[in-house]
């Protein structure tokens, strides 16, 4: 069982989040405790405007709970009221939402931090070793497996791995410099070894392309050449940031450039050596990166129309669904009606008084109730069979419930099915994205390493076409200029029509 924990604000974001059914098969909200709405924005709103009443910054506190192997509600419920328990959140107003993503059940709650008794936010310490018990607490009461990251506490070797295991921002990092993470570490963890110093490590680091700069959150941080920040810690391997610290005599960073000043050398570097190329190279480099943005503007309009395709196919499949949902149902729509109207007829039969008798002394049930009506008086039952009159009303009420229900049903399984398209749809959606993300990530890399040579192309050449912004820009400007010609071509005409009619005056006035 994975759990992971953190204090955070933004609850109507969170709400959202949580309510997303676009990116889940099924979003279902099990409980709310303790808030006076019935809505998830509603209630986080409400747990918002109670904490400017104390210090507290981020008054939620967000669990998801991901298990290796499938749990009951019953289990869920065990394991929310432990962790609730360890994490010192007992009878904090909280909500739980379970979501069912890719067929895999996971459960998100929400704890308010704010203690409305004290005004104070509840104090949470070391919450992530909290929830690393936790998980191995349940995992022994469920008998479940643990990953092996969790199956046991080893002491500061919990982090060796971790060196090993790219996150997100690394990802995104090498596909927007094109630089592979094994060969900037390789080369910075080489300018290490060489060096004794911090100064003579900047120097090293400069041979091979990076500089040593002064970072907003960390002390000292590696800026590469395709301006992107990195960690000097996450860097090398071999040493801890102690050892590192100790062994290059990093002191202050404040002495350092800053990251800005950093990418600013970088851009200036990348433009001197644009400009040291032969006409030849930069030629060359210009139809290399004409090439790159033919590529990656044909890549645009593929996915474009890949993206309108699939849209045009969700709408053609969910019409297509709801007809042939609508024309499976008309066979019991036909039943219900022609069983409802022969209804309505026996029933209409039964206006007549002589009907109705013969009606009830044909009913072994009626026959039974009219001997023992003999037997006391059989002129309250008869008056009761000759008066009556058919319920009408009641049975159109009947008949409106059973067609209610049976639209109903017909609506759930329209509905079922379109969800399902839409989900089909999506992961095609999600899928096609991260495919044209990383095809054009390449072809950004480059443009970016290049510097986007300025060189000419020869003449005949496809020009290179211009970027979003200079062409947002050539818009305005040409919209600009058609509406100062037709402002210009107005007036004129208003000056031409005045000339006019000052003529036709003069030449009236030179008659008499």
């Amino acid at each position: 069982m994975i759990l992971k924990g953190n204090a955070r604000k933004n609850g109507n974001e969170l709400a959202s989040h949580l309510l997303n059914a676009s990116m889940n098969e099924r979003v279902e909200v099990a409980e709310m405790r303790g808030f006076a709405g019935q809505d998830l924005h509603e209630n986080f709103a409400e747990i918002e405007a109670i904490s400017t009443g104390t210090k507290a910054d981020k008054y939620l506190y967000s669990l998801s709970i991901n298990p290796n192997d499938p749990l009951t509600r019953e289990q869920y419920q065990t394991a929310i009221d432990h962790i609730e328990k360890k994490l010192g959140l007992t009878d904090q107003a909280r909500a739980i939402v379970f979501h069912v993503k890719d067929g895999r059940e996971h459960a998100h709650v929400v704890w308010s931090k704010i203690n409305t008794e004290k005004m104070q936010a509840v104090h949470m310490a070391f919450d992530r070793q909290t929830l690393r018990e936790a998980s191995q607490e349940l995992a022994k009461e469920f008998g479940h497996s643990l990953p092996e990251g969790l199956k046991a506490d080893r002491g500061n070797d919990r982090y060796s791995f971790q060196f090993d295991l790219n996150n997100f921002a690394e990802t995104s990092q090498e596909k927007r410099s094109g630089i592979s993470i094994e060969d900037r570490r390789s080369k910075i963890a080489e300018a290490y070894q060489q060096s004794d110093s911090q100064t003579a490590f900047a120097h090293a680091l400069e041979d091979r392309g990076y500089y040593l700069a002064k970072g907003d959150r960390r002390g000292f941080v590696v800026v590469d050449m395709a301006g992107e920040v990195h960690s000097l810690t996450r860097q090398i391997k071999e040493a801890s940031a102690k050892e590192i610290k100790a062994k290059l005599n990093l002191g202050d960073p404040d002495g350092l450039m800053s990251v800005q000043e950093a990418k600013q050398i970088i851009v200036d570097r990348s433009r001197a050596q644009a400009e040291q190329r032969n006409p030849q190279e930069q030629k060359q480099q210009a139809y290399k990166d004409q090439a790159n943005r033919s590529a990656l503007k044909a890549l645009q309009g593929e996915y474009r129309a890949t993206l309108e395709a699939l849209k045009v196919e969700q709408v053609k499949r969910v019409d297509e669904t709801t007809k042939a949902i609508k024309e499976a149902y008309k066979a019991d729509w036909r039943a219900v009606f022609k069983r409802q109207q022969a209804e309505k007829k026996d029933l209409a039969r039964l206006a007549s008084p002589l009907v109705r008798l013969g009606h009830v002394l044909t009913n072994k049930d009626w026959q039974k109730k009219i001997e023992i009506d003999f037997r006391a008086s059989v002129n309250p039952a008869l008056q009761a069979i000759l008066k009556g009159k058919p319920n009408m009303t009641k049975l159109e009420r009947v008949h409106n419930l059973e067609r209610r229900k049976l639209g109903q049903y017909q609506k759930q399984d329209t509905g079922a099915e379109i969800r399902k398209i839409k989900a089909e749809i999506a992961q095609k959606r999600k899928e096609t994205t991260k495919t044209y993300r990383a095809v054009t990530a390449t072809f950004k890399a480059s443009l970016a390493r290049s510097g986007q040579s300025q060189a000419k192309l020869e003449p005949g050449a496809e020009k290179t076409p211009a970027q979003p912004r200079k062409a947002f820009s050539d818009r305005v400007k040409k919209a600009t200029s058609k509406e100062a010609m037709n402002r210009a071509s107005k007036e004129a005409r208003k000056q031409a029509q005045k000339e006019r009619e000052r003529g036709q005056d003069n030449s009236g006035r030179a008659k008499f």
